[in-house]
């Protein structure tokens, strides 16, 4: 899933977040854990306005009933966004096309629709979530713009994200970077981790999933 959980109440850790369509429940269950699980029934999605996640099995219903078993079928989703329903029809077995103009939308899509298994790298997967999530915080863009400390001089104080899980995003968001660009990882293991992140990061948001405003409470 993401880094250790960004949890409102605890800290932000990236859990593993690819599942091969191939794997059943036996070969998985050893590491539940770390597998962020595919339900077939309600799939698996991120807190953001506009998902079709809550609809998943009326679409799924809907496309068998007027067009039939699809799981041979070429499925093209468009606008995939956070590639909830892109990765339904993955699941039932159809070959998927899917686009978005978003970036955030296209490490979902290599996490959830390109990726079948562990991306090649000198460095286990498991093992960079590991050192991701044992990253001090670091005050950087998400402390600065989105938390009330980092705006306290601004014009607009914001509340998206307490100080420390701002910093812990900020410090996760770098070292990805940095792997990148020293040639530590590869672009796909980049972005199934910048996809764990992103999950990681609508788990502890203080928002009701859009990012145009925050919640404002007493």
């Amino acid at each position: 899933r993401s880094l250790n959980f960004l949890s409102a109440c605890g800290e932000p850790k990236l859990v593993a977040g690819f599942l091969s369509a191939e794997l059943t429940q036996a070969e998985t269950s050893g590491i539940m854990k770390y597998i962020r699980v595919y339900d077939k029934k309600r799939g698996r999605g991120v807190r953001y306005v506009g998902s079709k996640q809550r609809i998943i099995p009326f679409i799924r219903d809907t496309i068998q009933q007027t067009y039939g078993d699809f799981s041979e079928a070429v499925v093209g989703d468009l606008f995939a966004g956070t590639a909830c329903v892109a990765e339904m029809f993955k699941h039932e077995g159809a070959r998927v096309l899917s686009n978005d103009y978003m970036h955030f939308s296209h490490a979902l899509q290599v996490e959830k629709i390109q990726l079948n298994r562990e991306p090649d790298g000198p460095l286990p997967y498991r093992e960079l979530l590991e050192r991701l999530n044992a990253l001090p915080g670091q005050k950087g863009f998400f402390y600065r713009e989105y938390t009330q400390e980092g705006t306290q001089n601004a014009e607009f104080v914001r509340n998206y994200f307490s100080a420390d899980n701002a910093m812990r995003i900020d410090a996760i968001r770098r070292q990805i970077q940095l792997w990148l660009d020293e040639g530590t990882i590869s672009a796909d293991m980049f972005y199934l981790l910048a996809a764990n992140l992103v999950e990681a990061v609508t788990r502890v948001s203080n928002t009701s999933g859009t990012y145009g405003a925050f919640l404002k409470g007493d």
